[in-house]
């Protein structure tokens, strides 16, 4: 999952030109959290009971990565 969330990056930074991307997960699911982090985006808060799922309020977490953060992010494009 960490390569494909890699490609996605690049594609919207080199190829798109957006200047922020942003993800959500539950709170508490740990390992997309951390493939969000691997690829360099940063925890920025928690929506306090933002879903609802099988009768139960889940926080979700919020994560974001802006283009001055993603090193290297147009490097091999040369146009």
């Amino acid at each position: 999952m960490t390569e494909v969330l890699r490609a996605v990056l690049r594609y919207a930074f080199c190829e798109i030109g957006l200047n922020r991307v942003q993800a959500e997960v539950f709170r508490g699911n740990d390992a997309s959290a951390k493939v969000l982090e691997k690829c360099g985006m940063k925890y920025e808060g928690t929506a306090r009971q933002k879903y609802f799922k099988d009768g139960v309020f889940i926080d979700a977490a919020q994560y974001a990565i802006i283009r001055e953060d993603y090193e290297g992010a147009c490097e091999k494009k040369t146009s």
